[in-house]
């Protein structure tokens, strides 16, 4: 299994319970707070694409396209993106889309 969240983890310490240690966040709205678990699997960069194993083939254009968009972006409202990664995860179960800041899920 996989677990996904906005901000990248740090460690993982195993004593009976998993606790995760994760990197500071920027203040955001709590409501963009995210994380995920599931048995996906990723393309690599700094902007990940979480998918099934059987759709990894698919997510190819997004890959290439997503740091040319955050690059946009900031150019456009001339402020970097805050977070250190950018990962998405296309789920066949989720419905509509939501944008969270690091973590963006979509069907």
């Amino acid at each position: 299994m996989t677990r996904l969240q906005n901000i990248i983890m740090l460690s993982v310490v195993r004593r009976g319970i998993v606790w995760s240690r994760f990197e500071k966040t920027p203040p955001m709205p709590t409501y963009l707070v995210a994380f995920a678990v599931n048995d996906f699997v990723s393309t690599s960069g700094m902007t990940k694409i979480w998918v099934r194993k059987d759709a990894l083939a698919q997510v190819k254009e997004a890959q290439e396209l997503t740091p040319i968009f955050v690059t946009i972006l900031e150019q456009w409202t001339d402020q970097l993106y805050a977070l250190s990664k950018l990962d998405q995860i296309a789920s066949p179960g989720h419905h509509g889309a939501m944008e969270n800041w690091g973590l963006i899920i979509y069907k």
